[in-house]
């Protein structure tokens, strides 16, 4: 977060739902796709309108 933004960082980092409800741990229900890419993003503190 700076003085004028909100900034985002979706990761590839999934929880498996069946994983976790196997009773699994969430450390241990996590997969990372790394078919899948890192996106950013910015939004406006004031208005929370994306840039």
């Amino acid at each position: 977060m700076t003085r004028n933004y909100i900034i985002i960082i979706q990761q590839p980092l999934l929880m498996d739902i069946k994983r976790a409800a196997l009773g699994y741990s969430a450390r241990d229900a996590l997969k990372w796709h790394p078919d899948m890419k890192v996106r950013t993003g910015r939004l406006y503190r004031s208005s929370l309108v994306q840039v």
